[in-house]
């Protein structure tokens, strides 16, 4: 009888150290210049979070949560890490918080909206970020301080708003928007607030892929602030099995200068 429960006490034991293994967050690496997604050994759909250096090196996991990550953005003191997730491959976005100093994870928006965002404000007080309410059918940029508080709408429009970035200053947010009317999104930027939205740049074709309609996408600041680099379909469905053809481009914050990289 003692034999069966020291038996049952060591299967417990081990159970619950593979279970706290199995739902971990690793400290950031010196070595972590880039930060990917993959599910390279996570045996499943779920993909986690990993760094390395720019030439490849030094690959190492950091988290063991069992979770579907999309986006994430790490702030400029690399403490906090902010992530998009699902709790399972078909559920709902939301917006969650890795403390890599604690070694753990918070979600900052309501599970029943879907969220979706990168972007720290310079001072890494702020996330901003994209997100569809449960009783919307489009969705607007929100910002929302890093503790979870102070959540903030900066757009009310009828458009699809997505992929915001913050300016390095923290003055400006560049966005894309999808208007029901011209059918593909344009590049726009406004004020932190959500003021004096323009549109800086309209590719004004039609050019689309399987999964994505024409226009701009996944806007980002030079350090300078003065260009915005962004990708765009330049060939459709009838190139790589439908992803279509994609080039990077870049244009002054002022909408000039239209280069093709």
């Amino acid at each position: 009888m003692k034999k069966i429960l020291l038996y049952t006490v060591i299967i417990v034991l081990l159970a619950g150290c593979i279970k706290e293994q199995s739902k971990k967050i690793n400290p950031l690496p010196s070595s972590a210049e880039i930060l990917f997604l993959s599910n390279m050994d996570t045996g499943s759909q779920g993909r986690e979070i990993y760094s390395m250096s720019a030439d490849g090196s030094n690959v190492t996991r950091i988290t063991y949560t069992g979770g579907y990550y999309r986006l994430l953005g790490i702030d400029v003191t690399r403490r906090y890490i902010v992530v998009t997730k699902k709790d399972r491959d078909t559920g709902k976005k939301s917006l969650w918080l890795i403390d890599l100093r604690k070694g753990e994870e918070k979600r900052l928006t309501d599970p029943e909206n879907n969220a979706e965002g990168d972007s720290f404000s310079p001072d890494g007080e702020w996330i901003v970020f994209y997100m569809t309410l449960s009783d919307e059918s489009q969705s607007d940029i929100y910002k929302i301080r890093i503790d979870g508080t102070s959540l903030t709408r900066l757009t009310y429009t009828d458009d699809m708003e997505a992929d915001p970035c913050w300016s390095n200053d923290g003055s400006k947010i560049a966005f894309i928007s999808y208007s029901g009317e011209i059918k593909r999104f344009v590049l726009k930027i406004m004020d932190q607030d959500g003021r004096n939205m323009r549109t800086i740049y309209d590719c004004r074709d039609n050019i689309s892929t399987k999964y994505f309609p024409p226009g701009a996408y996944d806007p980002s600041w030079s350090p300078d602030d003065q260009w915005i680099v962004f990708e765009k379909p330049v060939k459709g469905n009838e190139e790589n099995a439908g992803a279509g053809v994609w080039h990077i481009f870049k244009i002054r914050s002022d909408g000039t200068d239209l280069i093709d990289l």
